[in-house]
């Protein structure tokens, strides 16, 4: 039941291998027409606009596969066909993981200002043009996907556990974001009765979640 994520690293590489590229493409381009110079004063901001969004994809892939390792541990699990190989509240750890979602602020000042001036267009640069323009394309892609993983939550998962689970139980198995060094503040609930979600591992509409949830982070 495994789920192959190395799109997501492919993704990433190919983010910081477009940067430098775009780095030299920069710089030709800057001797070639140095005249230009607001676009150049531009262009030398927009890398340090761009090297700030790879860090925040970079962090992205962390989270996106331990949130994935997570899912990936739950289908293992259910596919052992024992319940005594993990504590209650070690899948309630495992569970909670599922519960986060990405959300990536870019930064995209620079690149708006290039593209709605016109400045785009009027570049001579055929490779600039289209480092510029595959980057938005990438951030868009990028976007989309946080919002596919964000309504698959809100939509599926969420209110399947509201049914099927206690939240306030998951809830305070919380360890923090996974994947991030980030201490994200938790808040502890009072849990009156407590219970046994390993009996989850035995429920196909809930694997079936944990899967669709595995296939979201793949796709970054």
């Amino acid at each position: 039941m495994a789920i192959v994520i190395d799109k997501k690293l492919i993704a990433e590489a190919m983010t910081v291998v477009a940067s430098i590229l775009l780095a030299f493409i920069i710089d030709a381009w800057w001797e070639e027409r140095s005249e230009k110079a607001e676009l150049t004063e531009l262009l030398s901001v927009f890398l340090i606009e761009i090297s700030e969004n790879i860090q925040l994809v970079e962090g992205d892939v962390s989270f996106r596969e331990a949130k994935s390792a997570s899912a990936q541990r739950i289908l293992k699990l259910a596919s052992e066909s024992t319940i005594d190989s993990i504590s209650i509240s070690e899948l309630d750890g495992l569970i909670n993981d599922l519960t986060y979602w990405g959300y990536m602020r870019f930064a995209t000042d620079v690149l708006n200002s290039i593209i709605t001036t016109g400045q785009l267009t009027s570049m001579e640069s055929v490779g600039l043009k289209f480092s510029l323009t595959s980057w938005q394309d990438e951030l868009d892609y990028y976007r989309r996907v946080e919002q596919q993983d964000y309504d698959s939550y809100q939509t599926k998962l969420l209110p399947y556990l509201a049914e099927s689970s206690n939240l306030m139980q998951i809830n305070n198995a919380s360890d923090g974001k996974p994947g991030t060094p980030v201490d994200y503040p938790t808040c502890e609930f009072p849990t009156i009765r407590m219970r046994d979600h390993r009996t989850l591992l035995n429920d196909d509409t809930f694997l079936s979640l944990v899967t669709i949830t595995a296939w979201d982070q793949a796709d970054f």
